[in-house]
């Protein structure tokens, strides 16, 4: 029975095992299959315990109890819930009501107590309330927030410090590597929140601001207290100065209204950095009004940011004729690589911009984003007609937008010819994923180009034409480097050496897992698909050898007799 269990440690597949009939004692066997399906030691033995084994026939010799054993408990559990990940969950709320956090502290090196497990602490609680509203959860909706309450509570006692908003002063005066990212304003968590009781914070927060070089990352929201900003000329010096902050966030959500961009704060943030802006990469602007020239003023900061990696304006109601001064600028950007319009006006005039910027030899997008913006088919179109001539655009987003199941069609042909081998090669596009409607409400569907992902879009094109032509007819090749049309076997060769390609790009082949959800996003999996390689090789040769068999000279045809001075002759018959 050990050797058995121990088999099943590394073997997660198993849901039925019988053993009713074996000479073996039932106490022991509950014992150990008990700590197979979830050793209840600790968390991390529970974790790796998890096993998928549902039912189990035991000889059961002694009168079953009244009260349910853990065992029993344990495969129920199991046979109850489909998803292991939830299972294990289950079984740690079960099991553990009082986790201690203490363990978790120490993750920032040298053994300093940091915050950066909290995240992901909130995080499991977050998925295990999302899992609970079946009969048999193991606790209540307000059991699980008291204990989430309880975990965060047990940071807060251990580092009380890292939790007040002002200190936050002093960490960035004294240059903590471990906060890179500093929020003003708005209603988000306060371990990185920025708060203001004082009159000249924020011209003390300036100037730390100015002196620090671990800081990445400003988020600032309109709702109070970030009004105060306005007031202190010595916060936007503090920016002027800084040379570390490369991701700039700006909501102009103020009582849930959208405000004017131009003469406000977030002006003149952009302002700061039309001067200091060589280390600028993310920038997003959201929740805007661009009335009074606030088109004006993002194209004006776009044209001196020239290292933007990725620009995000959403909600801003934007139309076309306000995109149109920001599209010239971006010709200009051959690093920017995510554009994101969610939530706009552009309509189909807007598509046609964007075209225009998609046909440009130094665009380098890799993603757009163009969600509700009052777009249909024929501004799909267009967009998809515009990727001929590009060849680096991987996802295409247009949910969101009045558009019919049709526009699949437009992207089919672009991704994969499948006409002949030289339409495969030419239509061989990088888009990987479109981002359509969905049938259901509020939700997106995506077009995914499975066959079109690949590091190598060699061997993508190569796996394109194994999978599209089975049986590729050699005919065509017969007369390859021949000057007067007779059939020769030069091209035997190269079309061996293109199938030796093939089978390397099949047994090297990893796909880029991007937005799947069996995977994490940029995952590399083996693309264990069975191309046949060997086969096909084998069949072109035989096409050449059926038509041309004259040239395929046998080497029995020659031999060499002993006796005769090592010399070689040709047979009799021949």
């Amino acid at each position: 029975m050990n050797t058995l269990v121990k088999s099943l440690i590394g073997n997660k597949t198993l849901e039925d095992l019988k053993l009713s009939h074996c000479q073996i004692d039932d106490a022991d066997a509950e014992d150990i299959f008990s700590k197979l399906i979830c050793d209840t030691e600790s968390i991390n033995s529970m974790r790796s315990s998890n096993h998928t084994l549902k039912r189990l026939s035991l000889q059961r010799k002694y009168p079953q109890e009244t009260e349910q054993k853990l065992l029993d408990l344990l495969l129920t559990m199991n046979m109850n819930i489909g998803n292991r990940h939830d299972v294990g969950i289950r079984k740690i709320l079960q099991y553990h009501p009082n986790i201690d956090m203490s363990a978790l502290f120490e993750l920032g090196g040298d053994g300093e107590r940091t915050l950066k497990s909290l995240p992901y602490i909130i995080r499991f609680f977050m998925i295990a309330r999302h899992g609970i509203g079946d009969g048999d959860d193991p606790v209540s909706v307000n059991e699980l927030d008291k204990r989430k309450l309880t975990a965060i509570y047990q940071y807060t006692r251990a580092m009380s410090l890292r939790f007040v908003p002002t200190p936050h002063i002093r960490r960035v005066e004294q240059n903590d590597p471990t906060l890179t990212t500093i929020t003003i304003g708005g209603d988000t968590d306060a371990f990185t929140r920025f708060a203001s009781s004082l009159g000249d914070d924020y011209d003390h927060l300036g100037v730390a601001i100015g002196n620090n070089q671990h800081l990445t990352g400003l988020n600032i929201t309109l709702d109070t207290p970030a009004g105060d900003v306005a007031l202190d000329s010595g916060f936007f010096d503090g920016l002027k100065r800084n040379s570390s902050i490369c991701k700039l966030n700006l909501d102009g959500t103020h009582h849930n209204h959208r405000t004017l961009l131009s003469g406000g704060i977030i002006h003149e943030v952009l302002d700061t950095y039309q001067e200091n802006n060589t280390h600028l990469t993310h920038l997003k602007v959201g929740n805007v009004l661009l009335q009074n020239g606030g088109e004006e003023i993002l194209t004006a900061t776009f044209q001196r940011c020239t290292r933007l990696i990725h620009i995000i304006l959403q909600s801003c109601r934007m139309t076309a004729e306000q995109l149109l001064p920001m599209v010239d600028i971006f010709r200009g950007h051959p690093s920017l690589e995510i554009l994101d319009l969610h939530h706009n006006q552009i309509g189909n005039v807007g598509c046609d911009l964007l075209a225009t910027l998609l046909v440009d030899q130094n665009c380098n997008l890799r993603v757009l984003k163009l969600g509700s913006n009052h777009i249909d088919n024929e501004g799909v179109a267009t967009l998809a007609n515009s990727l001929v001539i590009n060849r680096k655009l991987k996802h295409l987003e247009v949910s969101g937008n009045p558009i019919t199941p049709s526009i699949k069609g437009f992207f089919s042909n672009l991704t994969c010819n499948t006409t002949n081998i030289n339409t495969i090669y030419s239509s061989n596009h990088t888009l990987v994923t479109v981002a359509v409607p969905s049938p259901h409400q509020h939700r997106k569907s995506l077009l995914r180009m499975k066959h079109n992902q690949g590091i190598n879009k060699r061997h993508v094109a190569i796996k394109k034409i194994l999978e599209h032509h089975p049986n590729i007819d050699m005919e065509p090749f017969y007369v390859w480097g021949s000057k007067e049309g007779e059939w020769t076997l030069k091209a035997l060769p190269f079309v061996i050496a293109w199938f030796e390609r093939a089978k390397e790009a099949v047994d090297e082949s990893l796909l880029l897992i991007e937005n799947e959800d069996d995977y994490p996003i940029g995952a590399l999996i083996k693309d264990n698909r069975d191309y046949q390689v060997e086969e096909k090789r084998l069949s072109a040769i035989y096409q050449f050898a059926r038509d041309m068999p004259l040239l395929f000279v046998p080497t029995s045809h020659i031999n060499t007799k002993a006796g005769d001075n090592g010399k070689k002759r040709k047979r009799d018959d021949m």
